[in-house]
């Protein structure tokens, strides 16, 4: 069970976190509701060319518009708060040399893990709920043509909880199966940035559509939340690699060596080498004497 003193100390240390995250998709949730009019007064009856970017064709209707314009920002967006909090949340406190007098407390490193993923989880929430206050105060200002309600467009956020959770996760066990958070959010950044293109890759031409099977961007859902309505398949399918990458992050994190910077892949690897080392230095056997 997560350890509520670490879930606390957690969220404490993300409070910031949660409030600039929070009002920045607030506040460009707000700015394109309070935009929507003039756009689509501009662009009444023009038809768009498929830019990789889901099914958009009339920026005019409500849901086309804010589809395209939120929901193709706000899956970066959490990708970026989703590796900086998953690469930070034990790697930093090893860094600074304080995970170490946290675990000589009486508290297991399981206790200590799962109250830091638990924290990092209700951040997310938070900030998607601060998003969707964003609509929900914006929407009644304008003329949204009756297609899509104050209501729906404050649900519409939580589509990327299941994505920002998988992100968390994976990033933990990335720095938890490296020596260094650096190594991790690189790896991290690498293919979170490989995945986005080839999901817009995947949209520009129905002969690559293939392509998107293998982006998590494509099971996120957000090209299709307002139109369409999520699929309920891609988000347990989120949720169970998030599940995933927890248990394994957790067995990592039970055998790192915290303080040295070594994770067991790099004990393994070690220990490998080593063998591999010894057995090439071992001496070769003399001949036996002849009498």
């Amino acid at each position: 069970m997560p350890d509520a003193t670490i879930l606390r100390k957690t969220l404490r240390d993300l409070r910031w976190h949660i409030v600039g995250w929070g009002l920045g998709l607030a506040t460009l949730a707000a700015i394109l509701v309070l935009l929507f009019p003039t756009i689509a007064e501009q662009f009444e009856g023009i038809e768009l060319e498929n830019l990789g970017f889901g099914e958009i064709e009339d920026v005019s209707d409500p849901r086309q518009f804010l589809q395209l314009e939120f929901f193709t920002w706000s899956p970066i967006l959490m990708t970026v708060f989703s590796i900086i909090v998953g690469g930070a949340l034990l790697a930093a406190e090893e860094g600074r040399g304080t995970l170490e007098v946290l675990l000589s407390q009486p508290l297991s490193r399981r206790g200590l893990f799962l109250g830091k993923l638990a924290g990092a989880a209700i951040a997310v929430v938070v900030i998607l709920a601060i998003a969707g206050i964003g609509f929900l105060l914006s929407a009644p200002l304008v003329d949204l043509k009756g297609e899509v309600t104050g209501g729906e467009l404050a649900i519409a956020p939580f589509v990327l909880l299941p994505f920002a959770w998988f992100v968390i996760a994976a990033t933990v066990l990335a720095a938890t199966l490296t020596p260094t958070r650096g190594r991790a959010a690189g790896l991290m950044t690498f293919g979170a940035a490989a995945s986005y293109v080839l999901n817009i890759i995947a949209g520009l031409a129905e002969s690559l559509s293939w392509l998107r099977f293998f982006s998590p961007y494509y099971y996120s859902d957000t090209q299709r939340v307002l139109t369409d309505g999520p699929v309920w398949q891609h988000q347990a399918l989120l949720l169970v690699a998030a599940t995933a990458c927890v248990a394994l992050a957790l067995v990592a994190f039970e055998r790192r060596e915290i303080g040295v910077g070594r994770s067991p892949l790099a004990a393994l690897l070690g220990r490998e080498r080593s063998a591999g080392g010894e057995a090439e230095a071992a001496p070769e056997p003399r001949p036996a004497r002849q009498p």
